[in-house]
């Protein structure tokens, strides 16, 4: 149902799918992605929670930032809610 709504609605269908789904292509995504639904949390104690390494903590991050399904507001990364369908589907498949 969430892909038909994105090639009803989305001028660049394919696009969009591509940019959203790539979110959760990695398992170290899905793992930071759930512990911040849990509670939002600062990079100290992401890293000690999932035990992934700083860089690679900020690697995964920039790519749920820039996918939309995390922020950094006040000193702490926030899990963001989708209102999109297909983000909406990904986020209840992750967790």
């Amino acid at each position: 149902m969430a892909l038909r709504r994105v090639f009803r609605e989305e001028g660049e269908p394919v696009e969009t799918i591509f940019k959203t789904a790539t979110a959760f292509t990695h398992p170290r995504r899905i793992e930071i992605f759930n512990a911040l639904r849990k509670q939002n949390q600062s990079p100290v104690q992401l890293c000690t929670k999932t035990r992934i390494s700083v860089p690679a903590m900020y690697r995964h991050l920039r790519k749920l930032k820039a996918r939309g399904f995390v922020t950094y507001h006040e000193g702490r990364w926030v899990a963001t809610p989708r209102s999109d369908a297909l983000g909406r589907e990904l986020t209840r498949l992750a967790g």
